[in-house]
């Protein structure tokens, strides 16, 4: 079994993207890219390393909704594609970084260097917050996503955290797969239930802001609670504490340790590398 896989994560890459993902190989990663744009055609130069997967596809194996925050009319994203290709086609590594396009990498070393400092985890990852049974953090503070997590007897152990840059063990990863075997027909027949009692909800009197909240399989909980409820590890390094949800990232305070998100111009992503690494010196 090969060790290392980088897996990059977009919609319609530039040339300039797939060039510097390619890089990546140099420090002994295997990279591929997911492209969730099947119109998009790859240069020649970069095809065997690009993935496209029909929505079809991974939806016929139940592999939707990881990330319903995507708008998106088939509910299939590049987070959908990327765990149904680790799952059928990516499945000879010891481990996988999955990393969003709006994660700034300020070197492969530093990815490099996560694998020595952790290379038993089962999930690095920005944090763990723990669940209750009644769907709060530790802290009583309500996260709204738990309402679409399914009950305990799914998932014994529940925990939520930011992914966009982080790295599963083939072992995470066949777990996840197999759950989305067992359970992918429980979230279809209840989401499609969900659905029409809401929209009998609607028309009558006074039930109109009364819903139920449809299930998903969503990325910034289904890892962490599998890797708990399975008995996996999870490890939190410092070099992830960067990445957050929504924000500005301030340039003058990066190191070159950190990855950080979200950086949405990806095309900044060079200016800024040259930028951190003449301030260190």
């Amino acid at each position: 079994m090969n060790q290392s896989l980088l897996v990059f994560l977009t919609f319609s890459p530039t040339y300039d993207q797939l060039h510097e993902y390619s890089q990546y190989g140099d420090s002994g990663y295997d990279v591929y890219i997911i492209i969730d744009d099947n119109n998009f055609v790859p240069p020649l130069a970069f095809s065997r390393i690009c993935i496209q997967v029909k929505d079809s596809e991974c939806i016929g194996r139940g592999f939707s909704d990881f990330n319903p925050a995507i708008v998106k009319r088939s509910r299939c994203s590049a987070w959908d594609k990327a765990v149904y290709a680790l799952t059928y086609i990516l499945c000879d590594y010891q481990s996988c970084w999955i990393i969003e396009e709006d994660v700034f990498i300020p070197s492969p070393s530093v990815l490099v260097q996560l694998d020595i400092d952790y290379p038993l985890a089962d999930l690095l990852v920005e944090s763990c917050s723990m669940i209750d049974s009644g769907c709060k953090f530790a802290s009583t503070q309500r996260w709204p996503w738990a309402r679409h997590m399914p009950g305990l007897l799914f998932l014994p152990k529940r925990a939520h955290g930011m992914v966009c840059a982080c790295r599963m063990s083939r072992q995470l990863i066949y777990c996840v797969g197999l759950f989305i075997k067992c359970y992918s027909l429980y979230f279809s027949c209840f989401n499609m239930f969900v659905r029409g009692v809401n929209f009998l909800l609607k028309k009558l009197p006074g039930m109109e802001r009364c819903r139920l909240y449809e299930k998903y399989p969503f990325i910034e909980y289904i890892f962490h609670s599998i890797a708990l409820s399975r008995g996996l590890s999870i490890c939190v390094p410092g070099e992830l504490g960067t990445i957050q949800w929504r924000g500005n990232v301030d340039i003058d305070k990066m190191v070159t340790t950190n990855l950080y998100h979200p950086v949405k111009d990806v095309s900044s992503h060079a200016r800024i590398r040259e930028l951190i690494f003449d301030d260190s010196q």
